[in-house]
């Protein structure tokens, strides 16, 4: 059962979706609980779409990447509706470029919650990457941090 309904969205009709959270209808996944989602791309994100277009979807309950259809969508979460573990799911969604595991990326990328709480460094290979994924949070978390190789903030940003 999803604690969100129609209540916590605005409508997605005429709109896109691109990196947005959406709720998707109960009949979309019956395989999956999880109703709620991070739209990354896809022909049906835009705001020209047919109800049959796909979407790659994040399932914020377990990270796993699933396509689904426009149709599927029943509206767009607003941000201030969202869950502190949506918000740590959503911290985990980097750009499609520019990023990988290890030591030797050129920045780090931190998100925090308005009670301090922070998330793990998502590592970003070049300051493009690093603006992307500042660019991806925005909307969604109350601070981001981007640290250098040296660990020097060199970003900072809040959510009013």
């Amino acid at each position: 059962m999803s604690i969100y309904d129609r209540l916590h969205c605005v409508d997605a009709d005429n709109r896109s979706i691109k990196r947005k959270v959406v709720l998707l209808r109960e009949h979309a996944f019956s395989d999956r609980d999880s109703r709620i989602y991070y739209c990354m791309n896809g022909r049906g994100a835009n705001i020209q779409y047919s109800d049959e277009d796909a979407v790659k979807l994040v399932d914020l309950m377990n990270a796993e990447v699933v396509i689904g259809k426009r149709r599927d969508v029943m509206g767009i979460v607003r941000p201030e509706e969202l869950t502190d573990q949506a918000r740590l799911q959503i911290s985990r969604i980097t750009p499609s470029y520019g990023c990988r595991d290890g030591k030797k990326s050129a920045y780090r990328g931190v998100v925090f919650l308005p009670d301090g709480r922070f998330t793990d460094a998502v590592n970003l290979d070049n300051w493009r990457a690093a603006m992307a994924y500042a660019g991806l949070q925005k909307e969604y978390q109350y601070r981001i941090e981007i640290y250098d190789r040296q660990g020097q903030c060199v970003f900072c940003t809040y959510r009013a």
